[in-house]
């Protein structure tokens, strides 16, 4: 896992690694606690704990490991607008830059 990447998202592949991690480590000792368990699993993979704690309750809850779901951006101011008012924000914008007066 890379450390340098913090602000991507996890990878199949590395939520899986994680999942392992923590079966191998409830199986070596199940009395443990979820704290204690979640520490050992940052010190081995250089996870940050909130990374671990939200991939073990996916898990918990679905049985399995699931890519990030991706919604998208947010949609652009444009699409809200209808054609007339399209052109009208055009031909505002051009008649400044026509007569070379901006506002500020």
């Amino acid at each position: 896992m890379d450390p340098g990447a913090g602000t991507s998202y996890l990878t199949v592949v590395e939520k899986q690694i994680i999942v392992n991690v923590f079966k191998k480590v409830i199986i070596d000792d199940p009395t443990d606690k979820t704290v204690y368990i979640v520490a050992e699993i940052t010190s081995v993979l250089g996870v940050t704990k909130s990374t671990v704690y939200r991939t073990i309750k996916k898990y918990k809850c679905t049985q399995m490991v699931r890519p990030f779901d991706h919604k998208g951006c947010r949609p652009a101011l444009v699409k809200n607008f209808d054609e007339n008012m399209k052109i009208a924000i055009t031909q505002i914008v051009h008649s400044f830059s026509i007569e070379m007066k901006f506002p500020l």
